[in-house]
């Protein structure tokens, strides 16, 4: 994040729908792995899955399955994470993709 994406944030004066983004961020990877375990989510999953589309595009689902992510978790946690990944609707939410439509905006 560079300064000027946050000096452009704030004074857009859309609060509301910045910390609205940032709470849809947290539901779906709450969603995903349990709010308990969202420490166990490392740095190469969520670059896996910024600007991905897991629920909408069989293909972007079948290269996350062939990556090694969501390491910390077993075999069985990672099956049930396959499955709530198919349920997301539209791109996956990240800091990358927050701070992407802010600049281009």
């Amino acid at each position: 994040m560079r300064l000027t994406t946050l000096r452009k944030m704030m004074a857009m004066g859309c609060r509301d729908e910045c910390l609205n983004y940032l709470r849809r961020i947290k539901e779906v990877f709450t969603a995903l792995v349990g709010k308990d375990s969202l420490g166990r989510i490392d740095i190469a999953t969520v670059k896996a899955l910024e600007g991905r589309a897991p629920g909408a595009s069989t293909k972007d689902l079948g290269e996350l399955r062939g990556g090694l992510i969501f390491s910390a978790f077993s075999d069985r946690e990672r099956d049930m994470i396959w499955e709530r990944l198919k349920k997301i609707d539209g791109l996956m939410p990240s800091l990358f993709t927050f701070f992407l439509g802010i600049s281009n905006i």
